[in-house]
């Protein structure tokens, strides 16, 4: 039993031992201590202004006197460049000075009395600034309003950020451009002094030590696009143009609103603008009328001339289109299958047109008894019965 005893003993102490040594060995103020067990850790930088250059570190090792930092610039290094306490993990150089060939070096080392640790290398390369641009709002015959999203700064502060706007592609801060101050996130920016009926491109800038970068680009095409429209060009020529094709949709042209261009011959479709009725049947039931089936983009116009010739009855959504005199326009019709989709995608997701979230008749025939339809409240199309009394939306061909 004493036997056991001593043994449990010795082996305690000789662990105790061994801890000790182990300890006095990796102290810093031992010179035969390792330098890579000290050595700062997790670098970091951040530049404040032109001149000042604020680097970060981590320690674990508490035995030491400081930390000691070396400095490369131009191609020189000043040893010793500035002492830290041990308690600071931080240092802000007042004297820095951006150079995009020769970056700014630091070396970072604990020291214990005459021991050094080995050194923590932080290169001070900083990087343009990534940003969005908004899109545009709020706009009148001169002004509009955009901005941007700032996502990063490249490791240094952004000295002045904005938008920049031009009547040709990729504007830059040589062009009209406005200057909302310093600092990240996202911004807001007022443009000014446009000229009425002019298209515009507007980009989002950021600017910081680096240089300036920019988001991606808008146009500023809502109010140009329906001058045009009123001074005599054709969506066509204006697609043309460059605006693209969703600046298009919604707009008045000839009687109604625009939800579908044909962009190789400059034929389309205009919506009117409200419902001609909110309780039409689609006329003739059980009976079929010869030649209304055409589901196609340009085949409601024949499909509500084949109803009226098919179907007597005064009053059906046909019979309400084809005698509809909107805005001064004649030959309106009951759009096909695939134009009344084209209105709900190109005017009622796109928040144009004042449709109700219900039923609305196509031309298109599906039998005898039944027609094509659209749920205008989640798109889905299918046939009901023609003695229904469904929404009635016409439109008209330019």
């Amino acid at each position: 039993m004493k036997t056991s005893i001593l043994i449990l003993i010795l082996i305690v102490l000789s662990a105790v031992i061994f801890d000790s040594c182990e300890k006095m060995f990796e102290n810093p103020y031992d010179e035969n201590a390792p330098k890579d067990f000290w050595k700062p850790e997790t670098d970091s930088f951040y530049i404040s202004s032109a001149t000042q250059c604020q680097i970060f570190w981590s320690q674990e090792e508490s035995h030491i006197d400081g930390f000691k930092i070396d400095k490369l610039a131009s191609g020189n290094w000043e040893n010793t460049y500035a002492v830290v306490s041990k308690d600071s993990l931080t240092f802000i150089d007042n004297a820095y000075s951006y150079n995009s060939s020769s970056p700014v070096q630091y070396s970072i080392y604990a020291y214990a009395i005459n021991n050094n640790s080995d050194k923590l290398e932080i290169t001070v390369n900083p990087t343009l600034p990534t940003l969005t641009t908004d899109s545009v709002t709020s706009i009148t015959p001169t002004t509009a309003i955009s901005g941007g999203s700032i996502k990063a700064d490249g490791k240094s502060q952004v000295l002045s950020h904005g938008v920049c706007w031009c009547t040709e592609q990729n504007p830059t801060i040589l062009n009209s451009h406005t200057n909302d101050s310093v600092g990240h996130g996202s911004f807001t920016s007022s443009i000014t002094d446009l000229t009425p009926g002019t298209a515009y491109y507007v980009r989002a800038y950021a600017t910081n030590i680096v240089g300036t970068s920019y988001g991606n680009q808008v146009i500023l095409t809502q109010y140009y696009v329906q001058l045009a429209l009123n001074n005599g060009e054709t969506p066509k020529q204006i697609y043309d143009s460059g605006i693209p094709l969703d600046s298009l949709y919604g707009k008045t042209y000839q009687g109604g609103l625009i939800c579908y261009l044909d962009t190789s011959n400059g034929t389309g479709l205009v919506s009117a603008a409200i419902d001609q009725s909110i309780d039409a049947t689609w006329g003739c039931y059980g009976t079929a009328i010869n030649g209304a089936d055409g589901t196609a983009i340009g085949t409601g116009e024949q499909n509500t001339i084949d109803i009226e010739a098919g179907c007597t009855t005064v009053g059906t959504a046909a019979d309400i289109c084809a005698n509809s005199n909107l805005n001064d326009y004649l030959n309106w019709f009951l759009p096909s299958k695939d134009e009344l989709n084209a209105m709900y995608i190109n005017l009622k997701l796109k928040g144009y047109g004042g449709f109700a979230s219900s039923f609305y008749w196509s031309s298109t025939e599906y039998s005898a008894y039944s027609a094509w339809n659209q749920l205008f409240s989640n798109g889905a199309q299918g046939n009901l019965y023609k003695n229904y009394n469904l929404y009635v939306r016409c439109v008209r061909s330019f």
